[in-house]
């Protein structure tokens, strides 16, 4: 088990516990308990979110979400996204999402979390911390992504000396002849991670 502690809010009396992290033989997250009242800031309500991880080949096939009552809210049903991966292991398609690469630019290390693809509490924190890099960390760089809010183009794409995505142009809403933002996006780099049995 892996935990990961608020401990500003552990000073102030309040939970502890943001995140608890449930791992497989292999070091993969098979399942997760995010504690809603601290995601995202200010929380979204009573309740804790229960997430488990499927794989395939060692590579994340869906991830489902069960809203779990915490004293006030109800709960609901679960819910289920696929992850759907193009020949080169690059996703094309989750929770909402669609995913487009430019496959003449093979990419060293990269991190997105593009889109809706950070609506699940727990597989957010899991993202960052390196925990799907089949997920984040296309071969090939990400040129476009479209879901419900419309596509978003990146481009100006910026590696460091080892390869690695540090920045990238902000995305723009519709078609490439709309204006585009002049401010940059900074990438979080996030380290390689070696899973170990």
């Amino acid at each position: 088990m892996v935990y990961l502690i608020d401990k500003h809010n552990l000073k102030n009396g309040g939970p502890d516990t943001l995140l608890t992290i449930t791992l497989n033989a292999k070091g993969r997250p098979e399942s997760s308990i995010a504690d809603s009242s601290w995601f995202p800031p200010g929380g979204r309500g009573n309740f804790n979110v229960n997430e488990t991880y499927s794989y395939k080949n060692n590579r994340l096939v869906a991830v489902s979400r069960l809203r779990v009552n915490n004293e006030v809210y109800a709960g609901d049903l679960p819910e289920t996204d696929s992850l759907i991966y193009d020949q080169y292991g690059d996703l094309l398609s989750f929770n909402g999402n669609s995913y487009e690469y430019d496959y003449t630019h093979p990419a060293k290390q990269q991190f997105y979390c593009e889109g809706w693809q950070n609506d699940h509490e727990g597989f957010q924190y899991l993202e960052y911390l390196g925990y799907f890099p089949e997920v984040t960390s296309p071969s090939y760089i990400m040129t476009k992504y479209s879901n419900g809010e419309g596509p978003e183009k990146l481009y100006d794409h910026e590696f460091d000396s080892r390869g690695r995505l540090i920045e990238l142009g902000p995305g723009t809403a519709g078609t490439d002849d709309e204006a585009v933002d002049d401010d940059y996006v900074e990438v979080s780099f996030v380290a390689e991670r070696r899973f170990t049995s």
